[in-house]
């Protein structure tokens, strides 16, 4: 069967427009238009899911201050879950160590550590949102008090874990 170029243009733009409406991970079929004999599908299209994974792992440290790792699970474009959270401070300098989760829009949520050196919390699994979508996560680490005589440390950012559902 020959088609002509205006058809496989239309059958691009259905797929297109399947992307838009079902998003990623969907399959949409296109049959030609204007033509008065029944619909017959031309072309079924997998669309397939983006760059990144559902299912990945933060695993890092501040240097010698902190150390932090989590199961990241993307549940749609706006929900996420972390799992198997530890956050454990390293280092003996009498300075709390947190882990805020942040995403493209900025901080989402933290996790805190106060019981000292050597010492890891364990949170409980926890699922996050951003109404607005969440492209990507990533943690920020870092170790602080509200003593000014030893401030907080510099910052360490996780690599970005891309949303596959975008």
């Amino acid at each position: 069967m020959r088609m002509s170029l205006s058809r496989l243009t239309l059958a691009a733009a259905a797929a297109a427009a399947a992307t838009v409406a079902l998003g990623v991970g969907g399959t949409a079929v296109a049959a030609p238009a204007g033509d008065s004999s029944p619909p017959r599908v031309v072309a079924t299209i997998k669309i397939p899911l983006r760059a990144g994974t559902i299912n990945s792992t933060f695993s890092f440290s501040n240097d010698d201050l902190a150390f932090f790792r989590a199961r990241l699970h993307y549940i749609n474009r706006t929900h996420f879950r972390l799992s198997k959270i530890t956050l454990r401070d390293s280092k003996c300098d009498n300075r709390s160590v947190y882990a805020d989760v942040t995403d493209q829009d900025g901080f989402i949520h933290d996790f805190a550590n106060h019981k000292g050196c050597g010492h890891a919390v364990k949170p409980a699994a926890i699922t996050l949102s951003d109404p607005s979508g969440v492209h990507y996560i990533y943690i920020r680490l870092y170790a602080c008090n509200n003593n000014p005589v030893s401030p907080c440390s510099d910052v360490t950012a996780s690599s970005h874990h891309s949303n596959p559902y975008w």
